[in-house]
């Protein structure tokens, strides 16, 4: 059945195609944008600048909306502004375009704040896609400070965007389940697709790229020749910072030749990792592009990968299966352990014999659930349902 073309409006981060590079909403909204734009007019609200994200959204035929009220350039001062700015900006644009569905895809405890608030004052459908989970991330900050604070406010604000909204999507069934069951959510209206996946990264080809790394690394004398290289990303105790140094402590008590590429901006990481004497085991590098982060990927021993929280697949685990880059999975909950089934790392002295290569591989494959194909038809008909069924 054929329907007219309606209007959808998509709040994501403002500094989208910039920020979003190192992360999955930059691959998420793209690959959204392009399935749904085949049904819908699709246009983009509040984006403050130009980039590569940018225009290829532009070439698909997205409308891309630049910001009432701009504000990424206010340092610091942005983020107490965050809701009030994404309110008034998401608010300017449905009032002139009158869309037919409003949808937060990225920053939940602020675009999906200002995305329930304005679907409520214009009464427009709402569906708020988020897969992190502020509850789980303030209780896993075990200190009362002024962090735990920010966590706690997040969460509420989290929830109440989530609860309120019409329609909620996250990415994964153990999610799905979570998010019910802990944010009160109706079963008929909130449900589940994996986010989209880059298949693209299978075929391309970064030997030399890899050359180039591995011998800047080999020339400023961090890594040997002939160490094995273990890539970790992450800042945070949620992300498993606290396993990535008990997993470096190892390393160093056993003496074996493997150096952790550790890839964060935390100045605490750096110097903890001086402090503990860890330097010869553990590089910390900072942030890079994706193209960059994929050639690293391609071409290191093994990726750790650890959580403490169950909600998402970690892009960087599919991420890794697609690049055949070996994954030392420890003790994961939730999503990710749908992939990996019982067939994960229990004990760090499991994954030092695995790195000295005294015992096999333990490999995974991506479930057919993530067929391109079907992560397209599956978008597809959920939103047509909520726009012309409303059957939910």
């Amino acid at each position: 059945m054929k329907y007219l073309k309606k209007t959808i409006l998509i709040k994501a981060t403002s500094s989208v195609g910039k920020s979003m590079v190192h992360n999955a909403e930059f691959h998420t909204l793209l690959y959204f944008c392009k399935w749904l734009a085949k049904d819908h007019n699709i246009v983009l609200s509040g984006v403050e600048s130009e980039s590569q994200l940018v225009n290829e959204l532009r070439s698909i035929g997205v409308v891309i909306r630049k910001p009432f009220i701009r504000y990424l350039f206010l340092n610091k001062i942005k983020k107490i502004i965050h809701i009030p700015v994404a309110f008034l900006n998401t608010f300017v644009d449905a009032f002139l375009l009158k869309p037919d569905l409003i949808m937060c895809l990225g920053g939940v405890f602020y675009n999906g704040i200002g995305v329930v608030m304005v679907g409520k004052i214009l009464k427009i459908k709402t569906l708020v896609r988020s897969a992190e989970d502020h509850i789980g991330l303030a209780r896993s900050q075990k200190s009362f400070n002024l962090f735990k604070i920010y966590l706690i406010l997040r969460a509420i604000l989290s929830r109440y965007a989530i609860q309120k909204s019409n329609y909620f999507l996250t990415v994964g069934n153990w999610s799905l389940n979570y998010f019910r069951d802990v944010y009160n959510l109706d079963h008929k209206k909130s449900f589940m697709i994996p986010g989209p996946v880059d298949y693209s990264i299978c075929y391309e080809n970064h030997e030399k790229a890899n050359l180039i790394i591995k011998d800047n690394l080999i020339n400023e004398k961090k890594i040997t020749n002939d160490e094995k290289l273990i890539l970790f990303i992450g800042s945070n105790i949620f992300k498993g910072i606290n396993e990535t140094f008990k997993l470096a402590e190892c390393i160093k008590k056993e003496n074996i030749s493997a150096n952790i590429i550790w890839i964060s901006q935390s100045k605490k990481i750096k110097k903890k990792v001086i402090d503990l004497g860890l330097d010869n085991y553990v590089n910390v590098i900072t942030p890079m592009d994706r193209k960059d982060l994929i050639i690293l990927l391609k071409n290191v021993d093994f990726l750790f990968w650890s959580t403490p929280l169950g909600v998402g697949y970690g892009q960087i685990m599919i991420e890794s299966i697609l690049c055949d880059t070996e994954i030392i999975c420890y003790s994961p909950i939730g999503d990710a352990k749908e992939i990996v089934k019982e067939n994960y790392y229990y004990t760090f002295n499991e994954i030092i014999k695995r790195i000295k290569g005294e015992i096999k591989a333990k490999k995974y494959k991506l479930p057919k659930s993530m067929e391109c194909k079907l992560l397209e038809e599956k978008h597809r008909q959920i939103i047509n349902k909520i726009l012309y069924q409303d059957v939910f």
